[in-house]
This record gives structure tokens, C-alpha cells and sequence, in this order.
């Protein structure tokens, strides 16, 4: 009796955690230009308050001089109180002397000759040096509820010229106009927040629609093709990551239609790894990527019985560029379907990722599951940073990869701990526990080298493998090459140890070089 594949359930699609993540994002950037002109419109405010401020405190304290030498208490009461009815923000209009006691006050002459007790709990904010007031400083002070503008009094000595101050002039500013405009602002900006929000929401919705449309209806496609309906026509024509992926679907199906046709005149497992390798090949990249003080070489073989050895580049986030060596634990076009996927995840998670741990993190999460639990995946990413040559490198179980140093003319292995992709037992908090990411900066002429088991276990006629000895050897003997040198060596050693005994796996090698 067959065992009954579980139904897959679907959770979270990607136009809900696309569409909420874009909404959180949104939000967050519409409360960071919020707080932004808030800020702004306090800094604004304070500095005119206290612009006008100074030009007033100034120009009373110079008009003060003369009365304040004559002690001429009813000038200058009727100065402070006329400045402070003239300006309604005024809190207090106060003169006092260096010793900060009351000469004049506006409220009450019984103040005359008490300590100005305003000025004990005040923090100084600044100092302010103006031409009217000879070179002293005005001081703005400030306190939870108030601002205190200080001008000098400053007079000249009669007989030696020398400027002294003889007293200050207090003006007390509220802060309660400020903090009003402000709530007003806010009132405003927030209205304005909220519409753009809704509009901002609603916006992201659609769009997001309009995105992930094109998945949905591969979606659609896949299955119905999966049910066995390669005639049916894939409807996505996009020229975009999904379109590749749906004429990837389509030359799958079209390859499949095809094999079927000539299953009646030769063995099915024939058929099947000709489509495969069909895929493959269109799958793996046509062009090297060009990197400034870089060269990048690789080789691809394929067996007799096609597996599912597959290497590409892509863009990562920050600038940096990915690349990826894997090797599928499966034949056939049932190996193959696993890479399409496999490589499908690693374009489209790319982007997000800027270092190669979370990259396999991602695509174990998402492979866990979705693949027989008889099958899965080892792989080699590495992110590089052209600039400054700077390497990060995970293993999902893969061969350990090669690194020659020029500066010693040796070879080592670069050896992280991780575990192979799609292995249900380990959650995606478990995988990213046991994966480990090794980083290291390559010098000008160092080399890595990355490879599958077709590599160290290609084998002779009398059944003895390559090895892992041998392929460091050809690697140390010829670092100093190119890329392509490096790659050309290789080859040909390993077909010089083979001598025509057939191939039982693929051979995939990637060279990265710094210049």
C-alpha cells in the first residue's frame, strides 16, 4: 500500500509577510520624518526666541547704563516695566548688579536689594558674545518651564579706558508659547501621518498584489502541470525573476512532454536524464561575473547518470557578491527539480541577505519539508566584498573548500561546522545553532577553490579515488596561476589519474582569484 503524501498546508503567504513587513517599514520611516520636523520646528523656535531675545536684552542693558551709574531707580523701574508690557512673553524684566542683587524690578520696589532667587536653579545652556556689549558675554540659562537671557552692563573707565561689567539685565521667556506651536504642529503633522499612513497601507496592499499576482499564478501553473498536464500553458510572461522561474517551469514541462514522446522506444531512466540535463544546463549561469581585482573560472561536467551539482552568482545586499557550489543527494530529473528550487530560493533570498549564513539559514528553512525526507542538500556559499577582498563562508555539509595563500605558496582547508539543507529534524533556530561562518580577507594572488564530491572521488580503473591529497597538490603547484590556470590544472589532472574509466559523477569546480 502507497503511503499517502501529506497535504500541504500553507501558513503565511508571501503577499501577508510581504505586505506587513513593507507596512512596518512604512510606519517606521513616516515616525522618523514625524519626530524629524517636530524636532526641527523646536530647534526653530527656540533660536528665534532666543535671537530676539538677546537683540532685546541687549539693547535695554546698553540703554540702562545711565541710569544704572546714577542708581536712578524710577528710570530704570519704568524701563523694565515698560520692556516687559511691550513684549506680553516677557515673564520678569529685572536688573541687578555683578553680585546678582535686584537693583530694579518692575513688580515691586520692595525687591530692591534682594538676591534675584530666579537664577540659582537655572542650567546654563550657552554663551553668546554680541558687538554690543564689548566683548562679554550674554548667557542663556534655562529651566523645565523658563529661559533667562543675562546681558552685561558694561561701562568704561574713565581713567584707564578699561571695560567692566556693573550689573545684568534679566529677561525671563516662557517656554509655554513654544510648547504650543508645537502641539499645534503635532495635531497637524499627525492628521497628515495618519492619511498617508492609511494611503501609505492601502498602496503597499496593492502593489503587493500586483507582485506576488505572478507567483500565485505560477503557483497554479506548477501544480497543474505536477498533476501531469504538460500541455497546459504556463500564463506568467513577466521578464523578471519569476518569469525565469516560469520558463524554467516551461522548458521543464516542455522537456518532460518531449521524453515522453520516446519513452516507447527506449529505457525511461535514459529519458529522464536527458531532460535533467537539459535543466541543468539551462539553470547554471552562461556568464562569469565581472569583479574589480577578481577573476572567477569554472567547470562543469556532467556524468552519464545526471546528479544535481549546481554552482551560480548573484547580488547580494550591501554590495557584496554571492556565490554557491551544491550538490543535490539525488539523480535524475527528481535531483534536478530539487535544484531548480534550490536555485530559485538562493535568487530571490539574495537580495536580503548580505552574508552567506543567513542565505543557507533561509534556504534550509524553506527547503525543510518541501523535499523527500530521503533527499537533501549540501552546499558552499561565500559572500565576497570586492573592495576589500573581504570573505565570509558557510558549509552546508559540502567539501571542505580550498584556499592557497601567494604569500606562502601552501594550501589549506576552510572547514566551518554546518549541516546539509532540507533535513526536517533541525528547525530553522537549530540550523542557524549549528551552521558556522568563517571570514577572512584574501591578499593579491590568493585563490579559493570549490568543488563537489565528482572531484576528490573521481576514480581510475583499478578503483582508487582521486582524493583530497592530490587536489590540494595540483592546487599548491599552480596558485600562481589565473583562475582559468588553476581550473585547467585540475581538469587535467583529474583526467590524467582517470585514463578514460567512465565518470559516476558530475565534476563542478569554481575558482575565485584576487588579483
Amino acid at each position: 500500500m502507497t503511503e499517502e503524501t501529506p497535504k500541504f498546508r500553507k501558513r503565511f503567504g508571501l503577499r501577508l509577510k510581504f505586505a506587513l513587513w513593507t507596512t512596518f517599514f512604512v510606519l517606521l520611516m513616516i515616525a522618523g520624518v514625524f519626530l524629524y520636523f517636530i524636532n526641527r520646528q523646536i530647534n526653530t523656535l527656540t533660536e528665534e526666541m532666543e535671537r530676539n531675545g538677546i537683540a532685546l536684552a541687549t539693547s535695554f542693558s546698553a540703554a540702562a547704563k545711565e541710569p544704572f551709574i546714577f542708581d536712578d531707580d524710577l528710570t530704570l523701574v519704568t524701563m523694565a516695566a515698560n520692556v516687559k508690557k511691550s513684549n506680553p512673553g516677557i515673564l520678569y524684566c529685572v536688573i541687578t548688579d555683578t553680585e546678582e542683587i535686584i537693583k530694579a524690578h518692575p513688580d515691586s520696589v520692595l525687591l530692591r536689594d534682594k538676591p534675584f532667587k530666579y537664577s540659582r536653579n537655572l542650567k546654563v545652556k550657552r554663551e553668546v558674545i554680541t558687538d554690543t556689549t564689548e566683548g562679554f558675554p550674554v548667557l542663556i540659562a534655562e529651566d523645565p518651564s523658563r529661559y533667562d537671557i543675562r546681558a552685561p552692563i558694561v561701562v568704561k573707565e574713565p581713567k584707564t579706558g578699561k571695560l567692566s561689567e556693573i550689573g545684568y539685565v534679566h529677561l525671563g521667556f516662557s517656554k509655554e508659547p513654544i510648547a504650543l506651536a508645537v502641539r499645534k504642529t503635532l495635531i497637524g503633522l499627525a492628521g497628515v501621518a495618519a492619511i498617508f499612513s492609511v494611503i501609505g497601507i492601502l498602496g503597499i496592499f496593492l502593489l503587493t498584489t500586483m507582485v506576488v499576482r505572478g507567483l500565485v499564478r505560477l503557483t497554479k501553473d506548477i501544480e497543474i502541470i505536477g498533476r501531469g498536464d504538460l500541455n497546459h500553458p504556463v500564463q506568467v510572461k513577466s521578464r523578471d525573476e519569476v518569469g525565469l522561474i516560469a520558463y524554467s517551469v516551461e522548458v521543464m514541462a516542455r522537456n518532460l512532454k518531449e521524453a515522453q514522446s520516446r519513452l516507447l522506444e527506449t529505457e525511461r531512466f535514459k529519458h529522464e536524464v536527458e531532460i535533467a540535463q537539459r535543466i541543468q544546463a539551462i539553470l547554471l549561469p552562461r556568464a562569469l561575473p565581472r569583479i574589480a581585482g577578481h577573476e572567477v573560472a569554472t567547470y562543469y561536467q556532467p556524468a552519464l547518470v545526471v546528479g544535481g551539482d549546481y554552482y551560480d552568482f548573484f547580488r547580494m545586499a550591501k554590495g557584496k557578491v554571492g556565490f554557491i557550489m551544491a550538490d543535490v543527494a539525488g539523480k535524475g530529473v527528481g535531483g534536478s527539480l530539487i535544484m531548480v528550487m534550490t536555485r530559485t530560493m538562493a535568487n530571490m533570498e539574495a537580495a536580503f541577505d548580505d552574508n552567506p549564513k543567513d542565505l543557507l539559514v533561509s534556504l534550509h528553512d524553506q527547503l525543510r519539508g518541501e523535499i523527500p525526507e530521503d533527499m537533501f542538500v549540501t552546499a558552499c556559499a561565500v559572500a565576497l566584498e570586492p573592495e576589500k577582498s573581504l570573505v565570509q563562508l558557510c558549509s552546508a555539509g559540502h567539501n571542505p573548500a580550498a584556499l592557497f595563500r601567494a604569500s606562502v605558496g601552501k594550501t589549506g582547508w576552510l572547514e566551518p561546522e554546518g549541516a546539509p539543507l532540507g533535513i526536517a529534524l533541525l528547525s530553522r533556530e537549530q540550523y542557524a545553532e549549528v551552521i558556522e561562518m568563517t571570514e577572512f580577507t584574501m591578499m593579491p594572488g590568493d585563490a579559493i577553490v570549490l568543488y563537489t564530491d565528482g572531484v576528490t572521488e573521481a576514480m581510475n580503473e583499478a578503483g582508487e579515488q582521486f582524493g583530497e591529497g592530490r587536489l590540494l597538490d595540483v592546487i599548491a603547484r599552480n596558485g600562481a596561476g589565473s583562475a582559468a590556470d588553476i581550473r585547467n590544472a585540475i581538469v587535467k589532472e583529474i583526467e590524467n589519474f582517470t585514463r578514460g574509466a567512465p565518470q559516476s559523477d558530475d565534476i563542478t569546480l569554481m575558482v575565485i582569484k584576487r588579483l
